[in-house]
Parts: C-alpha cells; structure tokens; sequence
C-alpha cells in the first residue's frame, strides 16, 4: 500500500507535502531503512504504519505506531525513520496553517 494521508482535503484546504513529493518520501525511507539485524537470522518481512502529526509551522510530532508489523524491532526502525524526516511544507486551510495526519508505511524484506 502507499502511503497516504488521513485528513480529507476541502477545496480550500491544501494538504502537507514532503520535500519533493510522494516519491522523494518513497526515497527517502528506501535509502533510510535499516534491515534490523535482530530480524536477519529469521529473515522476516513485515511493514509498519506510521502515524505522523505534520504541525502548522511543517515540523513532525506524534509519531505512534498505527499498525504493527508484528516485530517490535521493525516497528522501532519505522519509528526511527520517522522521525529522521525533515520539516515538510504544511497543510493550509484558507491561507492559515493547520495540522494533519499522514500514514506512513515501512515495508521490511530480508536481505535489506
């Protein structure tokens, strides 16, 4: 599954974008995503979902776990990349700066 956002977008309401889009986002966890060595001798697979908090002003808070992947060391690392994102450009409604939720998903496969 993609990532995908959780808040509806009205028509006056914009939502928040990472630096460069959906693909960069895509990017950026691929070359981030540590395969945690805890999970190599099992060589299990998994993915997690992120929920991210995008504030007004573009930083990142909230960062929980929204579906595990049943591995507490993969959810970790999907936390960990989480949080390493930069500041993104923030949703808007009506010009003014507002919070939105976005879901991230962090795919885990052996020899990663």
């Amino acid at each position: 599954k993609e990532n995908q956002t959780v808040t509806n977008v009205a028509a006056n309401r914009s939502k928040a974008t990472f630096p460069g889009g959906e693909r960069a986002i895509r990017d950026f966890v691929r070359k981030n995503v540590r395969y945690p060595e805890e999970c190599k001798q099992e060589r299990n697979a998994g993915r997690a979902v992120v929920s991210i908090t995008v504030k007004p002003d573009g930083t990142l808070s909230g960062f929980t776990i929204k579906n595990s992947s049943g591995n507490k060391y993969m959810d970790a690392e999907a936390l960990r990349i989480a949080r390493l994102m930069p500041k993104w450009t923030p949703a808007a409604d009506t010009g003014k700066g507002v919070e939105f939720k976005y879901l991230l998903n962090v795919s885990f496969r052996p020899g990663r």
